[in-house]
């Protein structure tokens, strides 16, 4: 009997020595008794799927420790079981448990084993100090701790501190689950007893509503954040939504909604609104609820005011009219006074009698937007658009009176009042996000603001005053952090559908609809915006048209417009720093010589300039050779004796780097933008805003254009990929534009690949398996090109601005230009 066992005995023991000497780890493996079972790996129920357990290291590295596999079954309570090996950690150390593979019995987490299982190409992980793993008898690996694990990755990669990780642990899991064991307290303990089954609404709403998009996420192998934006349910409408009035109590919502009128939608279920009634108006703006009242106030443009009781809140009917001056474009009511905004003028008219509202006063403004009124109703706060701001005392309402103003350099949209009503919060437009300080009322004074990408529209409050929520046009949603007015704090984005215009909170909950113009409604759940693959970002005063690495990618050259060549030093990407800089007139293009010596800059009216480099702490200027044009991008030959210049309505130039001269031109080829050479040297392809060119220069003397094909967006760039048979177009509103070059004779659009509402530019890895696409206001695009001719989108990563350029630097380090943000370093595997 020994003799039969013995060598199945040798093969079995065999196989685990090479297991953990592959992983590089002195690891153990449990014997599989059922009694020490008590972990469970549950996405749902996960049968044959792959433990990991590692010990973290004080310096963030991994050992691997023990591997197990979770356990099959006929019941689901036998499924994915494995040993936690609680008795053998260590208290004062931190693990990580990594569950992958498998085959889930209970795909759909509603308690019932499926008939046939699903597939998981996917991970889901926990991680935890020693101690508090030791004081649970049980320890569930779920979507819940993986959102927690994916959220607080890069503290664990880049910098990991022991001492100050495990209050970081314990924010993020406040941050994304409710109290589950009923202590009163969110901790771990809360964590750990997750049960996708149970306690799916004791996650937060942002997670709540998408947990079966992210378990699918997973199963097919993804990151839950590799896609993840924050929408939890929307709604379009028939106009375009300008703002919205929430009757919280019957959980119904009023939407502004131009020319459609106003619509009537059900929130009840925030992930699935449905719009049951609406109301013909003429061009509604604004809506107002007087829950006490059961009235709903319409600001109705030329109409004027439009007053509906809503008794039935679900069947609003029309009990009177009053006709303004102007356009009714905003309404705020306190007490039985309202207060209609129009362009030029305040309206105050009492509702006591909402059937005969009757004029009380009015105060005439230059280019009025908002208006806010103090908690005690003696002051209202104007949104005087191009005026700045407007402080009226509104004691006497017949006779409203000017107390002070403050001009702005923005044109002021909207404004909102910190709790203690001695600040104003306002959105700016351009100008961004300002807070003023109204403490003395006579003399309002700006403390701080903060930059938006686009265009600052409408501003709400968190209910404990820390947070404020801006709209920002094509950027979306910011949420900022004003717990310290004089720092506002970037907390996340938020990209809507379309432009994100008003906004209307239901505060217990974070809950913001946002008015998204012809998207309708969007719901946000505001609690927790993440990106966690911003690694760290450094704001800059300029914006970054193009970048070139030097040969051993630790340095980043970069042409960033007004300020010229600038250089980055990306040696350690958690700490990028400028080191050194040298000023042109408009650095576009960039392109670094083979030695990394020397970089040429494409620097718009002032043509072409090539600088040293070869000590990049201080680099000098060495030649300047001017162009007829406008110089947009540069490109080296492949023995770096001449460059090629895209000079806009100049057409090519091509330059004689020695000699420092052109010594030849491609005309009649339209604005050239961007320009790429072939392997051979023979070919250039020019992107020229509607068209791609293929220009012959074998005879350096005589180029030819050999083909040009019109493309469905705006060329802004072209790359070659997959042995110079294909070309990438960023093509602005089409995407990414797929173009057969394989005869450059003869080119060809193969089709287009929608990224996000337009982009800039596109760039390769070095192994040109993957593609990152600059996608403006979308944010940045990355995508499986192993099949070329078949692009996947990866993931799209939020940006708090517009993108304008990404380069990969080394190992998915990523370094981004944003339009308004400065530069962002993105690690793309920072949740592997």
């Amino acid at each position: 009997m020994f003799k039969k066992i013995f060598p199945v005995y040798l093969l079995i023991s065999a196989y685990l020595l090479l297991s953990c000497e592959f992983n590089n780890s002195s690891c153990s493996r449990s014997s599989g008794n059922h009694n020490a079972l008590s972990g469970i790996a549950q996405l749902g129920n996960l049968a044959g799927a792959t433990v990991e357990i590692y010990k973290v290291e004080n310096n963030g590295s991994l050992v691997l420790q023990w591997v197990e596999y979770t356990s099959s079954g006929d019941s689901l309570e036998e499924i994915g079981r494995f040993n936690p090996h609680l008795d053998d950690i260590e208290a004062e150390v931190f693990y990580l448990y990594k569950v992958y593979g498998g085959e889930d019995w209970d795909a759909d987490d509603d308690g019932i084993k499926d008939e046939l299982p699903t597939e998981n190409k996917g991970r889901i992980r926990l991680i935890a100090k020693g101690s508090d793993l030791k004081n649970m008898d049980q320890v569930r690996i779920t979507i819940a701790s993986e959102i927690v694990y994916e959220k607080i990755a890069k503290y664990l990669k880049y910098n990991f501190n022991p001492l100050s990780f495990g209050a970081i642990l314990e924010k993020e899991i406040k941050s994304t689950i409710d109290d589950i064991n009923g202590d009163g307290q969110v901790d771990f303990k809360d964590l750990v007893s997750f049960d996708p089954v149970k306690n799916k609404n004791n996650l937060i709403e942002a997670y709540r509503y998408k947990i079966n998009e992210m378990t699918d996420s997973i199963h097919r192998g993804e990151f839950i954040f590799d896609k993840f934006n924050y929408i939890i349910g929307s709604v379009d409408t028939l106009g375009k939504a300008r703002n919205t009035a929430v009757l919280e109590s019957e959980n119904i919502a009023y939407v502004a909604d131009s020319s459609a009128g106003v619509q009537v939608i059900d929130i009840s279920d925030i992930s699935s609104p449905v719009i049951i009634n609406s109301m013909d108006t003429d061009n509604a703006y604004d809506v107002f609820v007087v829950p006490d009242e059961h009235l709903l106030l319409v600001a109705d443009g030329i109409s004027g005011l439009k007053i509906y009781d809503i008794s039935s809140p679900k069947n609003p009917s029309l009990i009177s009219n009053f006709e303004t001056d102007d356009t009714a474009i905003d309404i705020e009511a306190a007490g039985s006074l309202i207060f209609i905004v129009e362009p030029s003028n305040i309206q105050i008219v009492d509702i006591s009698t909402p059937t005969d509202p009757v004029l009380k006063g009015s105060f005439t403004t230059d280019d009025s937007y908002k208006i806010k009124i103090s908690s005690d109703e003696s002051k209202a706060f104007i949104a005087d658009g191009i005026s700045g701001i407007k402080i009226v005392d509104i004691s006497n309402p017949s006779n409203p009176q000017l107390i002070s103003s403050l001009d702005t350099d923005g044109k002021t949209f909207s404004l909102a009042l910190s709790p203690d009503e001695t600040k104003v919060y306002i959105a700016d437009g351009v100008a961004g996000f300002k807070i003023i300080d109204i403490s003395n009322i006579d003399e309002p004074v700006e403390i701080s603001r903060f930059d938006t990408a686009w265009s600052a529209r409408d501003i709400a409050l968190s209910l404990d005053g820390k947070n404020v929520y801006i709209t920002d046009g094509y950027a979306g949603v910011y949420a900022i952090d004003v717990s310290d007015y004089r720092y506002p704090l970037l907390l996340g984005v938020c990209k809507t559908k379309d432009y994100a215009y008003g906004i209307t909170t239901i505060s217990e909950r974070k809950i913001a609809l946002i008015s998204d113009m012809s998207a309708g409604i969007q719901i946000i759940d505001m609690k927790d915006i993440k990106n966690p693959y911003i690694l760290t970002s450094l704001k800059t005063a300029f914006s970054t048209r193009d970048m070139a690495v030097s040969p051993d990618r630790s340095i980043i050259y970069m042409a960033s417009t007004t300020a010229g060549l600038q250089v980055l030093d990306l040696s350690r990407p958690e700490s990028p720093e400028i080191v050194s800089s040298l000023e042109t007139s408009m650095a576009r293009g960039i392109a670094v010589s083979s030695d990394g010596k020397k970089v040429y800059i494409s620097d718009y009216s002032e043509g072409l300039k090539i600088i040293d480099v070869s000590n990049y702490l201080n680099p000098e200027l060495i030649k300047v050779i001017d162009t007829p044009g406008l110089s947009y991008d540069v490109a080296l030959s492949g023995d770096e004796t001449l460059a090629f210049i895209a000079d806009d309505t100049q057409g090519i130039q091509i330059v004689d780097i020695q000699n420092a001269a052109i010594i030849n031109s491609i005309s009649g080829i339209g604005r050239s933008r961007s320009v790429a050479l072939s392997q051979s040297g023979n070919i250039i392809f020019t992107a020229t805003g509607s068209n791609l060119t293929a220009v012959n220069i074998s005879d350096i003397d005589n180029p030819q254009v050999m083909s040009y094909v019109d493309t469905p967006g705006y060329t802004n760039g072209v790359i070659l990929l997959d042995n110079e048979t294909l070309a990438y177009i960023p093509d602005a509103t089409s995407g990414i534009t797929i173009v057969d070059v394989s005869n450059p004779n003869n080119l060809s659009v193969i089709k287009s690949i929608k990224t996000g509402l337009y982009a800039s530019s596109v760039s390769l890895s070095e192994d040109e398996k993957t593609a990152y696409v600059s996608a403006s206001y979308s944010g940045l695009y990355i995508l499986d090109v192993t099949d070329p001719l078949n692009p996947l989108v990866k993931k799209i990563i939020k940006t708090p601005g517009s993108t304008l350029k990404a380069v990969e630097i080394r190992d998915s380090i990523i370094l981004v230009s944003d339009r308004e943000f400065g530069l962002l370093i993105i690690d793309a595997s920072m949740l592997e």
